[in-house]
């Protein structure tokens, strides 16, 4: 899935871990790399690792931190109703033999 801003895109997501993706950011008019997104735990949210000798304008930086902050929110939503899920299939108690 190709998702975009004004300059730049993001191309994924491409599987990263058991349970997180990544997406790489690219340049529209010269197809460049510039970085990727992917997911950084101490801070638990998607975040973004620029590629090196990397610059970039207020509208490619807002891009970027929207698309982070979407990506976090779906990720995070996807795992409470995995939560959710599991606990419906396993009603208190269930697990512990009562």
């Amino acid at each position: 899935m190709n998702l975009s801003g004004n300059h730049i895109r993001f191309d994924g997501p491409f599987p990263w871990t058991s349970k997180t993706s990544r997406w790489s950011v690219m340049a529209k008019a010269t197809r460049a790399h510039l970085g990727e997104i992917r997911w950084f735990g101490r801070w638990r949210c998607y975040s973004f690792f620029p590629a090196a000798d990397t610059v970039f304008e207020r509208a490619c930086l807002r891009d970027i931190a929207t698309f982070c902050e979407e990506q976090t929110k779906a990720h995070l939503a996807a795992r409470k109703l995995a939560a959710l899920s599991i606990q419906d299939a396993h009603p208190a108690g269930a697990l512990r033999g009562q």
